[in-house]
């Protein structure tokens, strides 16, 4: 396993998670959901970043809350093929939580 403070994750289909896999990152594929949960709960205390996609996130938004408060894992939720307004929404939060501010959607 690599050193947690620089090892990240992707959580996703088969497709991206190759595109991911390519980058470096250790990718988990899952086919739901229930999957995807399963293998965050198993990532906490070996990666730093965990990126899932919203197709997938969407239905853990409250397991993923509850995941962020008590683990230093960053879990962010990217825009799959087909993003929606609710994605992009979790995205923005996610930046101006990391940067203190938003610097990336402002008008």
């Amino acid at each position: 396993m690599n050193n947690p403070a620089f090892s990240f994750s992707f959580i996703g289909d088969s497709d991206t998670c190759l595109a991911f896999k390519t980058i470096g990152a250790d990718t988990f594929i899952a086919d739901n959901a229930a999957d995807a949960l399963a293998i965050l709960k198993n990532l906490d205390d070996n990666y730093a970043i965990c990126y899932i996609l919203e197709n997938l996130a969407i239905d853990l938004l409250d397991e993923i809350q509850k995941i962020r408060a008590y683990s230093p894992l960053a879990i962010v939720v990217i825009p799959s093929l087909k993003t929606s307004k609710q994605s992009i929404d979790l995205l923005k939060k996610d930046i101006e939580q990391a940067m203190g501010t938003d610097a990336i959607f402002r008008s």
